[in-house]
């Protein structure tokens, strides 16, 4: 298991864009959660909580899809600029498992590194995202997750070659990197004071 950081590459922003790779955003967001109720479209700093890191995908892959059972979801999605799927009824279950979601959207886009983003975690950054994509395409990895300092999975992000994926069928394939972020960049809004805590992480302020 590789451990990074940081990347060695000096000339990041939108390097992989030379290298003609196709890099798919996907953010998995359903209408029901169990802790906090449609928590995804729950207001932060006065924006729906899903629309961050739809945003930070929309400025760095080549294509975001948004996949959602929800049409207010859908239609604010639409409004950013990112392209909707339609997810199938058995796919919105509390125990479907992410890799099923990634497979469905593989099986009808052509692209060759996807980014895996979960809807709830607001504080992850445009560079955090280019310097994963920067070790896959340099460091040639088969795919990255975000984890803390104790290496333990944020679930922030991952990124995936499409063959890897469908090859192995999982997300977690043998040999993949980790690269760790901040206390920030790892937080998941799953609880109330997760929401207010984040609020005060970002000062009040509205990030775009």
């Amino acid at each position: 298991m590789q451990v990074l950081e940081d990347t060695k590459s000096a000339k990041l922003e939108y390097a992989y864009k030379d290298e003609k790779i196709r890099i798919l955003g996907v953010i998995p967001a359903k209408s029901r959660s169990t802790r906090l109720p449609e928590k995804n479209l729950i207001e932060l700093t006065g924006k729906p909580l899903f629309t961050y890191v739809t945003k930070v995908s929309l400025h760095v892959c080549d294509k975001t899809i948004v996949s959602t059972d929800s049409k207010e979801i859908k239609e604010i999605a639409l409004k950013l600029g990112a392209e909707i799927i339609d997810r199938k009824p058995e796919l919105c279950q509390d125990d479907t498992p992410s890799f099923e979601i990634a497979k469905d959207i593989a099986e009808q886009y052509d692209f060759e590194i996807m980014c895996f983003i979960e809807p709830t975690m607001p504080l992850l950054s445009d560079a955090t995202l280019l310097k994963m994509l920067d070790a896959m395409l340099f460091d040639k990895q088969p795919a990255i997750i975000t984890v803390n300092k104790t290496l333990k999975p944020t679930g922030t992000a991952l990124c995936i070659r499409k063959d890897i994926l469908m090859k192995e069928k999982t997300l977690f394939p043998k040999g993949m990197a980790v690269f760790i972020v901040s206390f920030e960049e790892g937080m998941d809004i799953d609880y109330i004071w997760d929401l207010r805590i984040a609020e005060a992480l970002m000062g009040g302020k509205v990030y775009d």
